[in-house]
């Protein structure tokens, strides 16, 4: 928890607003081996390593005829982009940030699909953080543009978090993904799946939950509801152009809550109602007919749950993926008492898949990179339930949705080829040879498994913007089993001569079978909301997960596939509302961009080595300071300036930092510079000029060692200080010349269990860090040693944090920052001198409610958590000891601000009561502090 003066609080709430804007890119996050190319229009930057050069091409072709055509575009204004390519990146997605301005794209397309659309990655990517970019630009008018000048891009950002809420900037960029292609989150039944869930259910929240979520009910998130909310205002209002309801917000026509106010000038509507009327009709689209399945596995008040990827084995035993908000996920047997069977946990899992063969099981999980942040990648577990033991197959890979060939010997897998192909390999478990079956560089594979005769393998196609079921010869041949079209498959099991799976050829995602002989298709589920991940037939009986109000749960359907009659699969026009909110721009843009070939260059190091984005002004009592950022688009060069005047001493200091992350270490350059100064001796005789300098290069080795269910970091850092001082005695030819040599090093670990979402601390874990910072020229050091160790408390989301602190050798009259006191002492103690310290200190923290209550739109409670603790500290001097305690509540809410997701934080207070000998001007054994916790400080 982080301790700030009460006139600073103001400044952090402000810079809290650029949450949403600030780099979600690692510092030196790419390896230097990546050899960067770039295409430099006048329109758009794009920067991408030399391998996706055709991908490049692509994102180019579509920001040019978006602008060219001024399709999908907000407003008039109009501001060339950087945006970057990232390929060794299992992980799919994309950003578009202000500080500095950019944009990002994870080339690596998901396998899960049918949550995403039947878009082609690279081209949904370019429309819809391209529409962020544009909802940024357009943003800057007005009182905007002034806070621009003002503070750069993070005063930019501020002004975005207040005029423009994160329900609007995603679901305006989903609905322009939707509306200028022929797929789009927004006709993909899963996206609206659990909204509609909960309306039949009858669950509808207040609209201020609905904008900031819940920890403990499973709200739709921003992406969702800010789609349905605008879908709603486009059906109403034809000729209402959001970018007049942005102008006049950016604008701040009406100071306070500006977005609300501009949406019901330009409508005529609240957004409440808005949001209350898009519900309503949405419920209103659900069929009456009742479903065809009933629910096998139960919810938790309180609780969010998870079943996932049912499967069935031989012995008509049933096992799935669990996980809830009290416990991570992981592989469980059903038990049809409630009391299922926990087979091991997963540890950072990118889809909830897993296959299963007699007591082996096998699923893919995110590894990092060692120190490159921004490279990730996607291993195969492969965890022996007998032997209790877990093996990793494919480290520095991405390897996606493996599966059991049918004699359990062989592993076939997607094999994404670093975001480059698309492919599917097979991998024998004993001498780890590896056959590469199929690839291409225009298909992706998802989920494949092998046919029951073993000579062939079942996946679903993807291709540009359309969806196929195939069947893959051991020789790479296909052999297409569907017409190329726009549904949108679900995850494969084959079954007694069928092809299992779900698909959307009507309104809603279904399971179907489909007979491998005849190829003809039935409809297995009949569900008014949807059913998804089937798993396979066994004894006439099928399960599979559908959405709840409170999350997936299973539902057993039983199959008779003699009285089930044969479908038509063209895909239905006649969807719901929600689904057609496309006319108000040409559709489908995708099939008219050209296939122009532009330029392609080598990207210099140096390009925008000094890229000023920011600047701030602090007043912060007798000193102010001033601050310029300075960030390059690859981020793996910082630069940060500042000045700073102390009006009580009338002095005046210049300071520079600079980080240079290209190599394995990262470097660092800092000089801090007190210009001369007039200093007047305490008895008034001698008036001194001082000035001083300080060079401090050193190098930080941040390594990832994550694996398993465990967060993993270790970090080392050094520095060598060197002080050159100069003292003039004024009106005399007196000087002198000192200089100090200090050198700091400090090495960090962190090994702790996965969280999740309701725990308050690791239920198991550790955190250490070791400091030493030494000045040889009087031997003056200090040492400080901080442990804190993590066990689990008397509830699943209870926790204790023991806490370990030694530090040697303070000494008190130093003012030197390179020799600061870095202990920390018991609440409402303050630094003494000391020979050697040490604490011994015990906390319990534990959320106590989840109010899920607001006020005025501007301040949302979602969790209330309360910490007990007990601090001692003993410490020694010259062979004297002196002993001090502390003992106390923290009462901390979690609360959002301003309905902007990004702008949670932690707020609350500490009541300490004190025992030992009181600080110098404290007279009563009481201390109380206002704590404040902003997650990016």
């Amino acid at each position: 928890m982080k301790l700030y003066q009460m006139e600073k609080i103001v400044a952090l709430l402000f810079t809290l607003l650029t949450f949403s804007s600030v780099a979600q890119s690692s510092f030196g996050g790419y390896s230097s081996k990546v050899k960067w190319k770039q295409i430099n229009t006048e329109k758009v930057r794009v920067i991408f390593p030399d391998s996706l050069e055709d991908k490049a091409q692509r994102v180019v072709n579509i920001i040019h005829y978006m602008n060219n055509k001024d399709v999908g575009l907000l407003g008039k204004k109009r501001k060339k982009v950087d945006i970057i390519l990232r390929n060794n990146d299992a992980i799919s997605n994309g950003y578009a940030q202000i500080a500095p301005y950019k944009s990002e794209f994870f080339m690596q397309a998901p396998q899960d699909t049918w949550e995403e659309s039947s878009v082609d990655w690279v081209d949904q990517l370019a429309i819809h953080e391209y529409r962020h970019t544009n909802q940024f630009v357009n943003a800057k008018r007005g009182i905007g543009h002034l806070i621009y000048w003002l503070f750069g891009d993070y005063g930019w950002g501020g002004i975005i978090g207040v005029t423009a809420p994160a329900w609007f900037v995603e679901g305006d960029a989903t609905i322009t993904e939707t509306a200028l292609s022929s797929g789009g989150r927004g006709r993909v039944p899963s996206f609206t799946a659990f909204q509609r869930a909960q309306q039949l259910e009858g669950v509808e929240y207040s609209y201020m939950k609905a904008m900031n979520g819940s920890f403990k009910d499973f709200v739709p998130n921003h992406y969702n509801t800010g789609y349905l909310i605008l879908s709603e205002i486009r059906r109403e209002h034809d000729n209402v152009h959001f970018d007049t309801i942005t102008s006049q917000a950016a604008r701040f026509k009406g100071i306070i809550y500006p977005f609300r106010k501009a949406v019901k000038r330009v409508t005529g509507t609240k957004i409440k109602d808005h949001y209350f009327n898009a519900s309503s009709k949405l419920k209103a689209s659900i069929p009456s007919e009742p479903g065809n399945s009933i629910v096998i596995t139960s919810d938790k008040k309180g609780d969010v749950v998870t079943y996932d990827n049912p499967i069935i084995d031989k012995n008509g035993e049933l096992y799935f993926i669990y996980g809830d908000r009290q416990d991570i996920n992981g592989i469980y047997k059903y038990d049809k008492d409630g009391n299922h069977k926990r087979i091991t946990y997963q540890g950072l899992i990118l889809d909830r898949y897993f296959n299963k063969h007699k007591n082996l099981y096998v699923w893919s999980e995110l590894q990092r990179d060692i120190r490159a942040g921004n490279q990730n990648y996607s291993n195969i577990i492969l965890y022996d339930e007998a032997k209790d033991e877990k093996r990793i197959i494919g480290r520095g890979k991405a390897y996606f949705s493996p599966s059991f060939s049918n004699d359990g010997k062989n592993l076939i897998f997607v094999n994404a080829y670093s975001g480059i192909e698309s492919g599917i390999s097979m991998m024998n478990m004993e001498n780890n040879a590896m056959l590469s079956i199929v690839k291409s560089k225009t298909k992706q594979f998802l989920y494949p498994i092998q046919s029951e005769n073993g000579k062939s393998i079942y996946a679903i196609i993807k291709e540009n913007q359309n969806y196929a079921l195939g069947e893959i010869g051991m020789d790479g041949s296909i052999t297409m089993l569907t017409p190329w079209d726009k549904v949108v498959f679900g995850r494969l099991k084959v079954s007694d001569g069928h092809l299992i799976y779900q698909a959307n050829y009507g309104s809603t995602d279904q399971v179907y079978a489909m007979d491998l002989k005849t190829k003809s298709i039935k409809k297995i589920s009949n569900d008014p909301i949807g059913m998804y991940n089937p798993s396979n037939i066994h004894d006439g009986k099928l399960v599979a997960t559908r959405p709840h109000s409170r999350g997936w749960l299973l539902h057993e359907i039983a199959v008779d596939m003699t009285n089930l009659q044969t479908i038509k699969t063209d895909r239905k026009i006649d969807l719901p509302y929600y689904l057609k909110t496309d006319h108000l721009e040409p559709n489908d843009i995708l099939d008219d961009v050209p296939n122009e070939q532009f330029v392609v260059s080598k990207y210099p190091r140096t390009a925008k080595l000094f890229n000023p984005h920011s600047w701030l002004l602090y007043d912060g009592g007798p000193e102010f300071s001033t601050t310029l950022f300075s960030d390059n688009i690859i981020n793996n060069v910082s630069i940060q300036p500042s000045y700073r005047y102390n009006f009580n001493t009338e002095s005046s200091f210049v300071d520079l930092s600079v980080n240079y992350g290209r190599w394995f270490p990262i470097y660092q350059l800092a000089y801090s510079g007190a210009l001369p100064r007039r200093v007047v001796s305490q008895d008034g005789d001698r008036t001194f000029i001082v000035s001083q300098h300080t060079i401090r290069p050193g190098f930080i080795i941040p390594l990832n060692l994550t694996k398993g269910t465990y967060i993993t970091s270790l970090r080392f850092s050094n520095s060598l200080s060197q002080t050159f001082t100069h003292l003039e005695v004024d009106g005399t030819d007196e000087e002198f010349n000192q200089q100090e040599t200090t050198l700091n090093n400090s090495v960090s670990f962190t090994h702790r269990r996965l969280l999740s979402t309701q725990n308050y601390y690791p239920r198991w874990g550790y955190s250490g860090t070791i400091l030493n910072r030494q000045r040889f020229n009087d031997s003056h050091n200090a040492f400080n040693m901080v442990n804190d160790f993590y066990v689990p408390g008397f509830h699943r989301n209870h926790g204790f944090k023991f806490e370990i602190d030694y530090a040697l050798k303070n000494d008190f009259a130093e003012d030197r920052t390179d020799l600061i006191d870095q202990f920390k002492y018991a609440p409402g103690f303050e630094s003494i001198k000391y020979d050697n310290i040490w604490s011994a200190n015990t906390y319990y923290g534990m959320p106590i409610a989840y109010p899920d209550w607001g006020f005025a739109d501007f301040m949302y409670f979602k969790r209330v958590n309360s910490v007990l603790f007990h601090n001692y500290n003993k410490a020694t001097l010259e062979n004297e000891t002196t002993e001090f305690q502390s003992m106390g509540v923290d009462l901390l809410f979690d609360v959002v601000f301003n309905n902007t997701v990004f702008s949670e934080i932690t707020v609350g207070f500490r009541n300490a009561y004190m025992i030992g000998p009181l600080p110098e001007g404290k007279s009563r054994p009481y201390h109380f502090e206002f704590l404040i916790d902003i997650p990016a400080f």
